[in-house]
């Protein structure tokens, strides 16, 4: 009876000092979003450097729990171009609203990422949600928003107007006729093959 006691108390005691080695799932949960943070930065910073996409190293971030928001601030600060993690990240279909305030929360430039997530097919009332729920002022955000539906502007500040194209038309050359012009006969021209009569 007293070797079972002593056991059981063995075994009490190496659960107390070794469980959380015994579940290292468990890690993560007692980790605190500073220290998670910095773990999916370094595994994102990994992955990047290894060649691997953004939208496989989401996928499987998504798949282990992560939201797409903490997601999209790791990248960023694992030294990923925002506009780059806005746009993998919509393109894949993840809440643009939730992708938007992230970005500009970890400190993307506001004009960069709404048309980084414009540029990806987000729905405009989420991005302006998202980057008004970041902070950004109403006239910063419909001034970013304009200027990403915008056109580029191709010579010095010249938009052409919307469906106002010129249709391209092949002109078929004309023929260049060279001629003397006009008094007397150039000293150049072929003396004539016909001979006047005297």
């Amino acid at each position: 009876m007293k070797r079972s006691y002593k056991i059981v108390l063995a075994s009490a005691a190496m659960v107390a000092v070794f469980g959380s080695m015994a579940f290292p799932a468990n890690t993560m949960v007692a980790m605190t979003p500073e220290k998670k943070m910095a773990q999916r930065s370094a595994e994102i910073s990994r992955n990047v450097s290894a060649g691997i996409p953004l939208a496989q190293i989401f996928e499987k971030m998504i798949k282990s729990g992560a939201k797409i928001d903490d997601i999209v601030i790791a990248a960023i600060k694992a030294g990923v171009d925002p506009a780059q993690v806005v746009s993998v990240a919509v393109s894949e279909g993840y809440d643009s609203r939730q992708i938007v305030k992230a970005a500009i929360t970890a400190g993307g430039n506001p004009q960069g990422v709404i048309s980084a997530a414009m540029g990806a097919g987000a729905d405009k009332q989420a991005v302006y949600a998202g980057a008004a729920d970041a902070g950004v002022p109403p006239s910063t955000v419909a001034s970013a928003m304009g200027s990403a539906a915008a056109p580029p502007s191709p010579v010095f500040g010249y938009t052409q107007p919307a469906g106002d194209s010129i249709p391209a038309v092949y002109i078929p050359p004309t023929p260049i006729v060279l001629s003397g012009g006009g008094g007397g006969t150039p000293s150049t021209q072929p003396a004539s093959p016909y001979k006047p009569k005297k």
